[in-house]
């Protein structure tokens, strides 16, 4: 079976999309499957023997996409106009979409692509043109709800007229659509409700982890503490949380490190809060993933804060299995959801908002060698038989075969 990934980001933005569609990509390959992502950002390169980036830059050169277009898009995106440009973008009238169609579903048929699967609901205007033209199954991935997250980021409001307008999009498309991959139950039960979906038309892909070290890491870390926060930094993840959370943990060790990804629209922010706190932490990026994941595996704590709505609540952040993968403890602010996985699971502890109660529970893990042992390995069990990208593949897999049959 051969299968076109549409990703609209590139490799080194949107982490958690990227992660997602990366491993999925990985596993799929070991199932069997030929992948091939397709994306406007990356050179042509194979990740593996089976799973081959494609890049669109040559492909859509003659319609104006490229990589320096990213920000430009990102903008659009926050900004009220989103949902008719959205909507105009669909449209079949749309000379850029008519192009691009044109243009990859030649090598989609040249390659032999038995499906298409498009990442997020942004990527849902070139898959049903490709759809359109190709009479291929159409896949709509959904890492969260466009609409729902830019309620959350104040573009606009829920009874607003934006909002119908893009809800009604969204609607509309997805009933073109042949499956629809959600990463929770959560927004299964959302999807459902209010885009008129078939419950059977919807299958639930959550995000997993790979294991990625062995015990004796876990066993050998030593002084001084050090508490990260691995994922980009955007007001809805709620850095702020965290930060304040740092001189509480000070008066009580003065001695811990703290650390935070260097990356993401909230950086100036979240800087100029430390500031003001009189607090250091060190800021840190790395472009390549392996190397991300070796200087976490260092860390004693992973910190997961995160506003508390719904768009947050459906979507189960990837750095939460990536910390149980690397043995991390987690701390997070209580919001249901996939919150429940950290106590229920008992890979480390939840709390409230207070910015002391978050500091508290760093201290409570950090000062219980024991309790902090025990929470790294329940998370690197977990991700070895429960939460594991290989058995959101199969999940994904099953759903492929049920639409173009076992090859």
């Amino acid at each position: 079976m051969k299968v076109a990934l549409i990703l609209l980001h590139p490799f080194t933005e949107s982490m958690g999309s990227v992660v997602r569609v990366k491993e999925l990509a990985s596993s799929l390959g070991s199932l069997g499957v030929e992948v091939y992502i397709f994306t406007p950002y990356e050179r042509s390169f194979d990740l593996s023997p089976r799973v081959h980036v494609v890049s669109m830059n040559i492909l859509t050169s003659s319609v104006g996409l490229s990589k320096a277009l990213y920000r430009l898009t990102k903008f659009l995106y926050y900004g009220k106009a989103f949902p008719s440009l959205y909507a105009k973008t669909a449209s079949r009238q749309n000379c850029i979409l008519i192009g691009l169609t044109k243009i990859m579903s030649k090598t989609l048929l040249r390659k032999n692509i038995d499906l298409i699967q498009v990442e997020q609901d942004v990527a849902l205007p070139i898959g049903l043109g490709l759809k359109n033209k190709t009479n291929l199954p159409l896949i709509v991935d959904l890492h969260n709800v466009s609409s729902e997250e830019l309620v959350t980021a104040g573009v606009f409001k829920k009874e607003s007229l934006e909002f119908s307008v893009l809800q009604n999009w969204t609607r509309n498309c997805l009933a073109d659509a042949d499956r629809v991959a959600v990463v929770s139950d959560c927004m299964r039960d959302y999807v459902i409700a209010n885009y008129g979906l078939k419950p059977i038309d919807v299958c639930v892909v959550p995000p997993g982890g790979r294991s990625r070290v062995d015990k004796s890491v876990v066993m050998k870390r030593t002084r001084p503490f050090k508490i990260v926060y691995g994922g980009l930094v955007a007001c809805r993840e709620r850095v702020d949380l965290f930060v304040k959370s740092m001189p509480f943990v000070m008066r009580h060790n003065e001695g811990v490190q703290f650390y935070i990804t260097n990356k993401g629209e909230a950086i100036r922010e979240i800087r100029k809060l430390a500031t003001q706190l009189g607090v250091e932490p060190t800021f840190f990026w790395f472009n390549d993933y392996g190397a991300a994941n070796r200087f976490l595996s260092q860390c004693h704590i992973g910190v997961l804060p995160s506003a508390n709505d719904l768009a947050r609540r459906m979507g189960t952040p990837a750095k939460l299995f990536n910390y149980m993968s690397l043995g991390l403890p987690i701390v997070a602010n209580d919001i249901g959801g996939w919150a429940e996985i950290i106590s229920k699971e008992k890979v480390g502890l939840v709390c409230s908002d207070d910015p002391n109660e978050f500091g508290q529970a760093l201290m409570k893990i950090a000062d219980d060698p024991r309790a902090m042992r025990e929470y790294a390995l329940n998370g690197m069990a977990l991700v070895e038989k429960k939460y594991n990208w290989d058995i959101s593949a199969q999940t994904l897999l099953t759903t492929y075969e049920d639409l173009v049959g076992k090859s």
